[in-house]
């Protein structure tokens, strides 16, 4: 089945959701299992308030990953920053992983019947298979 699981965390209810899925998904085929998230301020929004931003997008990005910690028996948590968070989903897996799981939509503006851009670029950079959770 699967051996190694990443799982990407903004906090979102979706992610969450994915997570779910995921623990269930690593019982069942006892894989290794990432918990990753990301704290990234586009270029353009750098300001010189860029590393206060960067700071509290980190601590967003913990609390997102210790929303999810208990649904885990034995994981590792990462946290990327100054990195896009599609291409770092993609750069994390290229590091032997064979299953994404992701919320369909993170943070952003939610639109019905569409995916997030995040989620629409992995699933057409992923190096591996990509599991979508509405």
């Amino acid at each position: 089945m699967f051996s190694k699981i990443l799982i990407a965390i903004d906090g979102s209810e979706n992610s969450k959701r994915a997570a779910e899925k995921a623990a269930s998904l690593a019982k069942l085929s006892g894989a290794e299992v990432t918990l990753l998230s990301v704290g990234y301020i586009p270029p353009m929004y750098k300001s010189d308030l860029g590393p206060e931003l960067i700071d509290l997008l980190i601590e967003d990005a913990e609390k997102a990953l210790n929303s999810v910690k208990s649904l885990f028996e034995k994981y590792e948590a990462k946290i990327l920053r100054d990195i896009r968070p599609s291409e770092a989903i993609c750069q994390e897996a290229e590091k032997g992983y064979d299953l994404i799981v992701m919320g369909s939509r993170g943070l952003g503006k939610p639109q019905a019947h569409t995916l997030g851009s995040v989620s629409e670029e992995v699933l057409h950079n992923a190096p591996c298979s990509v599991l979508i959770v509405k």
